[in-house]
């Protein structure tokens, strides 16, 4: 679960685990609006709009990277496909392709 101040807590199958703390961000979120994870992905992604960055976490909060772009300053929703190496966001009611 994703909190406004950028705090996560771990919940697996309806079970509170414990806060999930984040490892080695360059820099704080800055009130972020979306979270994206899933059986298919190895990896966290952080919608961060504010920064107008994507974070990438692995699923011990360890960063990995961020992406930016312009784009991103108004995100909304936050869809990845790692096999593909593609994510999509919604960002002014417009859908976005870009690379991880």
């Amino acid at each position: 679960m994703l909190h406004k101040d950028g705090e996560l807590t771990k919940i697996t199958q309806g079970t509170t685990l414990a806060d999930f703390k984040v490892k080695n961000l360059p820099s704080s979120f800055n009130n972020p609006v979306d979270i994206y994870a899933s059986e298919t992905t190895q990896n966290l992604y952080i919608a961060d709009p504010e920064n107008k960055r994507i974070v990438v976490l692995n699923s011990e909060g360890e960063f990995i990277k961020q992406l930016n772009a312009d784009e991103f300053a108004n995100i909304s929703s936050l869809y990845i496909e790692e096999k593909s190496k593609k994510g999509y966001i919604l960002s002014n009611n417009k859908i976005y392709q870009f690379g991880l």
